[in-house]
């Protein structure tokens, strides 16, 4: 008997042992192996939840994205409700069960929607710095500025989760347009940014020295005019080129304003330099000097055209510097006030106590084509001037002058100072109170050469635009190749800057030297 219990003990032991090898029979505790059947999204972002179908799923079962472990939010045998974790691209889901884990279905990560709250400026020019806020940005977004016409991506300076900044990129249409984050093809809301119109210095090249120009009154268009030169971009000699430009900032050549040469000076290497255009009469009168170089005898002239591209059909002289007693006589401008008209001139010589150099003012006839009374002359500023330009505002006339070496490549000395009067005739004064007309050396700086442009002067006339802003062009030369590598000529390129004035009513030209970044545009 006891021999028959003992065999039957013996032969329960070992199917129970070999029962437990093979998980036929399983204790409390004991590990089951888990099975995935699918899930109930195979793509999402972090924070979603998602269901896991399977069997042998239990309280101590882990859920693994990947290496992330995922939020457990209920459990039983057959399902398994999770919270993605964070994550990114294509991971594979498993459960454990302990040492043993499951089969594995993928799942793919979706870009969380970007969502933009708001933008550092919502008007701009190209290459600014803005900054996106917002939520859901990573390493995978784009920006992207959008018109009706085309899209463009802007470069990521740098990025975060709740901020991108990014350079306004470069764009042919200005306005209103959309600025979108993309995270993949989650598109965030759009938000509004206005590019403005912008310019960069020179804004015409190669040359257009002394410039004056002219908002036509019939065309509405802008035509810029320079003192005769030679250009090497065409290997030609221009006689006053004419530029043309619908925005102040984009200039196109067009023509010269000259076909031949003016007759009435004998040199025939005479130049015909700082021209200055006006409307009279409903023609478009050109005044102009005729002068060489150490010239004793240089003259002003005067050329009329139908149209302001011209051409230009010539008057003559005004009056040689012989007959107005007034040395080296270049550089007019014309003036017209209360249906009066006047013609300032005058040139450079450095420190002369001479009384007849100098710039000076005189009375012109009714229909502006000659000089009243040659000896009814005022001198308004001495001879370490040239180049005038008056500009009434407010109570105050402003004698714009120009001052030391305009043609001397990277050692031009060129420079733009101011004086002020309540006459047009003046006295003017500088700031410090110093008469233009008596001291040699006054004079308040608003132009100077910096790092980027030498010989920075010759100003022309300023125009208000409709914001209500004062804006001037003139030539400067750009450092690196102030002169021509063919001829060495002096590359005086047309420039153009903002005239800002200070509470007590005196200019600047910019920051008081020419810019050299990307600006806003005048609005015309």
């Amino acid at each position: 008997m006891n021999l028959l219990h003992n065999k039957i003990f013996i032969i329960l032991f070992l199917f129970n042992l070999n029962a437990c090898q093979s998980g036929e029979i399983k204790k409390p505790g004991d590990e089951i192996l888990p099975k995935i059947i699918s899930l109930s999204s195979s793509d999402g972002i972090a924070g979603d939840k998602i269901v896991i179908s399977g069997s042998g799923f239990n309280a101590n079962s882990v859920v693994m994205f990947g290496s992330e472990k995922a939020v457990i939010v209920r459990i039983s045998t057959t399902e398994i409700e999770v919270t993605v974790p964070p994550g990114q691209n294509n991971v594979v889901v498993q459960v454990y069960n302990g040492k043993l884990f499951s089969n594995s279905l993928n799942f793919s990560y979706k870009s969380p929607t970007p969502v933009i709250t708001e933008i550092s400026k919502e008007e701009g020019i190209e290459n600014d710095t803005i900054s996106i806020s917002g939520t859901n940005f990573n390493d995978e977004s784009t920006v992207f500025f959008e018109t009706n016409i085309a899209r463009t991506k802007a470069p990521i300076i740098d990025i975060s989760p709740i901020k991108i900044r990014v350079k306004v990129p470069s764009i042919s249409q200005t306005g209103s347009m959309s600025v979108k984050v993309y995270n993949g093809k989650q598109e965030s809301n759009s938000i509004t940014f206005v590019l403005l119109a912008s310019y960069v210095n020179p804004v015409f090249e190669p040359i257009l020295a002394d410039p004056t120009f002219i908002k036509d009154p019939v065309s509405g268009k802008f035509f810029a005019y320079g003192t005769a030169d030679y250009w090497h971009t065409d290997n030609r000699s221009h006689l006053v080129a004419i530029v043309r430009s619908n925005d102040f900032t984009s200039w196109n050549y067009i023509r010269d304003a000259f076909n031949s040469r003016p007759v009435w000076k004998s040199e025939s290497n005479a130049g015909i330099w700082a021209p200055d255009i006006n409307y009279i009469n409903g023609k478009y009168y050109l005044f102009y000097s005729y002068s060489t170089w150490g010239d004793p005898d240089p003259g002003i002239g005067l050329a009329i055209a139908d149209k302001p591209e011209g051409p230009f059909n010539d008057q003559g002289k005004l009056f040689l510097s012989s007959e107005i007693n007034v040395r080296n006589s270049i550089d007019p401008l014309y003036f017209e006030e209360n249906g009066k008209k006047f013609l300032f001139w005058g040139s450079y010589r450095n420190n002369s106590a001479e009384t007849n150099w100098g710039t000076f003012v005189v009375d012109l006839s009714e229909d502006g084509k000659s000089v009243i009374d040659k000896s009814k002359i005022v001198k308004i500023a001495a001879s370490d001037f040239e180049g005038v330009v008056i500009h009434k505002r407010g109570n105050y006339y402003y004698f714009f002058g120009s001052r030391g070496g305009c043609c001397d490549g990277i050692n031009s000395t060129y420079h733009v100072l101011v004086g002020r009067s309540t006459s047009l005739k003046g006295p003017y004064y500088d700031k410090k109170g110093n008469d233009l007309a008596k001291v040699n050396g006054a004079g308040t700086l608003v132009l100077k050469g910096n790092s980027s442009f030498v010989g920075p002067g010759h100003a022309s006339r300023i125009i208000t635009d409709k914001g209500g802003n004062d804006w001037i062009l003139y030539h400067a030369m750009p450092n690196n190749s102030a002169l021509a590598q063919i001829g060495g000529v002096n590359q005086r390129a047309l420039m153009l800057d903002e005239v800002i004035w200070s509470d007590d009513g005196w200019p600047l030209i910019n920051d008081g030297t020419p810019s050299y970044k990307r600006k806003p545009s005048p609005k015309f």
